[in-house]
């Protein structure tokens, strides 16, 4: 027999949100506190960090950073950490402004390889 695990949050009251916010907060300032992360700090600094319960995982659309809170809510704080910067690379590369007319999927796929392989070697 399969049973389904029921999502932490379900919605997104104002209580909810100011503590999730609180956790993005952290999470932020781990990574303002890491070698080397003063540009992306910058980056990070210009974009807005929401809760979107019907995001699988993340997402940026290059000025707004999206989490799915049960999503969040699932990883450690080192792994976070990783993922914020993952989202926060692909603006700081420009990836959404130089993909011109290819394929968005491919080309996402190509932009993860790309910071995936960068923050590995950065020992994220």
């Amino acid at each position: 027999m399969q049973t389904t695990m029921k999502p932490l949050i379900t919605q997104l009251d104002r209580e909810t949100v100011k503590k999730l916010d609180t956790m993005m907060s952290r999470t932020q300032g781990q990574l303002f506190n890491m070698p080397g992360a003063a540009y992306l700090g910058s980056v990070m600094c210009n974009m807005k960090f929401i809760w979107d319960l019907d995001a699988p995982t993340a997402y940026t659309d290059g000025k707004v950073v999206a989490f799915n809170p049960n999503f969040y809510l699932s990883m450690q704080s080192t792994t976070r950490v990783t993922v914020v910067a993952h989202e926060v690379w692909h603006p700081a590369y420009g990836h959404l402004h130089r993909r011109g007319n290819r394929c968005p999927d491919i080309w996402n796929q190509a932009a993860d390889y790309v910071i995936n392989n960068m923050l590995d070697s950065q020992g994220f």
